[in-house]
């Protein structure tokens, strides 16, 4: 009688194991597909980024360094507010990306194609730029912001205790 009470605590005890990791599971999901919408929906903005043109007084270096910095402080946010899902961050130059590989596509493309215009070698290198280094700056954003934030957490652990 003993030994089938041992075995169904055992049992029980195992299903509730279970039962957590699955729940923890579900948790990191969620958790992991809120950033991802947060990261697409700030990819809109890079969008709008990459292709805005120049007002009045603005000049090309002003814009490529507001662009270079919301592309890596969005990804160190994402990075430091989900430290286990940074690689998100590289979700943020989806407008970028898409750019990128449009104008890659313009610039190889034979020039007897219908619908696309072949483009000169400087919209090749416009292309893997837009394809490379807003991603690049996300990514590189995204793990500062995860090592920023456990190396915090782990000196708020040692002061707390």
């Amino acid at each position: 009688m003993e030994i089938k009470r041992r075995q169904r605590d055992e049992r029980e005890q195992q299903r509730t194991a279970v039962k957590e990791r699955i729940q923890a599971a579900l948790v990191l999901l969620i958790n992991h597909l809120a950033f991802a919408v947060i990261a697409l929906f700030l990819g809109s903005f890079t969008y709008v980024l990459a292709y805005a043109n120049l007002g009045l007084g603005e000049s090309w270096l002003a814009s490529a360094i507001v662009a270079a910095l919301f592309f890596f402080l969005c990804g160190f946010g994402l990075g430091f507010f989900n430290p286990d899902g940074w690689i998100i961050a590289g979700l943020t130059a989806w407008g970028c990306v898409i750019l990128g590989v449009l104008s890659l596509v313009s610039s190889v493309r034979p020039r007897e194609s219908i619908g696309v215009i072949p483009q000169e070698p400087p919209f090749i290198y416009a292309g893997l730029i837009l394809l490379f280094i807003p991603a690049g700056l996300a990514l590189v954003g995204g793990y500062i912001g995860k090592t920023v934030s456990r190396r915090r957490n782990a000196e708020g652990r040692e002061v707390n205790g």
